[in-house]
């Protein structure tokens, strides 16, 4: 009998399917803070970008360079939405790492 070994192959980056999920994510919040966002009139409003991002960051545990590339591209999708604009391109980042 010959002992098994199980080779993990090292991920050099970002797969097609993670980059596909975190799109997916990113304009799934995007949606959900225009539309369930503008039901709240007065105080704080709910950020579904920032937790869409967060779920991908936990889902595929990216390298801290990618997870910080996934802040900028969160950052600018809050920029076309309504909200305090260039705020969210140094929150966004600064809130992955």
């Amino acid at each position: 009998m010959e002992k098994r070994v199980v080779i993990k192959e090292k991920k050099a980056g970002l797969t097609i399917s993670d980059v596909i999920l975190v799109g997916v994510l990113l304009a799934t919040g995007a949606v959900l803070k225009f539309f369930v966002g503008s039901m709240f009139n007065a105080g704080m409003k709910p950020n579904f970008v920032i937790a869409m991002y967060c779920l991908a960051i936990l889902i595929i545990k990216p390298k801290l360079s990618e997870a910080i590339i996934i802040g900028i591209i969160a950052g600018a999708i809050c920029q076309v939405l309504p909200g305090t604009p260039y705020i969210n391109l140094i929150s966004e980042p600064l809130g992955t790492l």
